[in-house]
């Protein structure tokens, strides 16, 4: 079992989901139908049709499905947790991939989902690059301004509680626009209270 759960998923309710999934994220699945660990540092989705937030189904095969809004992400991917700043962690081929939120970018991240659980079990802080200073109630994640891609940030940045689902699409609007701006073009991006 992970140490650090602050928040458990409610029972299975969407089995034909699970048999989907590759074995080991089922068998996970099963013992622990998703989490949230050390107060929002990482939230492992769960085979749950609601809340939105916490259900695979929704980032995985549901209208807000991430691949749909990042051009790095292929159908196929499975995207079965995420930081408190709205990175995602998906299973592609048996490895891990992190997609950074605000570039769009998708870096190996581990050989497996086995090595990524032992990583959050074992220093979850340094694994992650998380820090526990900004506690969070669950469905919501951290919104940086200015984002964190931004030269500005150098100065600090601003961290603020918002719905995940907010967070998760500006940050792929804000993708989207890196993506498609000119080599050492501005972008305007403005995040509201």
């Amino acid at each position: 079992m992970l140490p650090g759960i602050t928040w458990r998923g409610g029972p299975i309710d969407d089995t034909e989901l699970v048999r989907e999934l590759p074995p080991e994220l089922g068998t996970l699945l099963n013992e622990l139908n998703g989490c949230i660990l050390q107060e929002g540092a990482l939230h492992i989705r769960g085979a749950s049709r609601a809340p939105d937030w916490h259900s695979l189904r929704e980032v995985w095969k549901g209208p807000n499905a991430l691949h749909k809004f990042y051009a790095a992400l292929e159908p196929g991917d499975i995207p079965f947790a995420q930081d408190q700043l709205g990175d995602q962690f998906v299973l592609r081929d048996g490895n891990v991939f992190m997609l950074s939120a605000e570039t769009g970018e998708l870096e190996p991240f581990t050989e497996d989902l086995d090595e990524f659980l032992e990583g959050v079990s074992d220093d979850i802080e340094e694994f992650l690059n998380v820090s526990f200073g900004h506690p969070l109630e669950p469905g919501e994640l951290l919104m940086a301004n200015p984002p964190f891609c931004f030269e500005e940030s150098e100065g600090g940045v601003d961290l603020k509680p918002r719905p995940a689902a907010q967070v998760i699409r500006l940050h792929a609007d804000l993708a989207k626009k890196i993506k498609d701006a000119p080599e050492g073009g501005d972008i305007d991006f403005k995040v509201e209270d």
